[in-house]
């Protein structure tokens, strides 16, 4: 296909351009598009959000642990009942400035760790109702059971258990 008509094809094509009607309809599509996969995004986002506080939980608790290891003194992170007054979805570590046996707790972080907007905290179900993990100095846990995390998403369990281990699972732990 060579000669004249490439070239008249070549031209027309080039000059042609967008009209009105095809630039709308590309708008429509594209607006459309958008509109269905923003609940897709949102919900992704809330579950990203929702793994991330899981795994900041399990990071605290597994710091305490090791606070308590290398300070040689009890550390617990606190959610509600602590020393000082703790917000909503916060957590605090303490550490225990007591002698003879005799427990006296301080806080030991300045700044309390917030969690992600919209994730709960239930720290109902550990050994200690007050909402408190604590680790000795051997690193076992001295109050343990299961945290739980929660939001639109789903939930995650943070559990602990008496030799100071920390898993995270997505609904239950086995």
């Amino acid at each position: 296909m060579q000669g004249p008509a490439l070239g008249r094809w070549r031209s027309w094509r080039l000059s042609r351009g967008l009209t009105v009607m095809e630039l709308l309809i590309a708008t429509a599509i594209l607006v459309l598009l958008t509109g269905i996969s923003v609940p897709f995004v949102s919900s992704a986002v809330e579950a990203y959000r929702l793994r991330g506080a899981a795994w900041q939980l399990a990071g605290d608790l597994r710091l305490a642990r090791q606070r308590a290891i290398s300070v040689q003194k009890r550390h617990r992170l606190c959610f509600m009942n602590c020393v000082a007054s703790v917000a909503a979805n916060t957590d605090v570590f303490e550490r225990d400035e007591g002698i003879a046996g005799a427990a006296q707790w301080a806080q030991d972080s300045a700044v309390p760790l917030r969690l992600p907007q919209g994730v709960s905290v239930d720290a109902s179900q550990t050994s200690n109702p007050g909402g408190r993990i604590a680790f000795d100095v051997r690193g076992e846990g001295d109050a343990f059971g299961t945290l739980r995390v929660a939001n639109s998403a789903g939930n995650y369990a943070i559990t602990t258990d008496s030799i100071g281990r920390v898993l995270v699972c997505k609904g239950e732990c086995p």
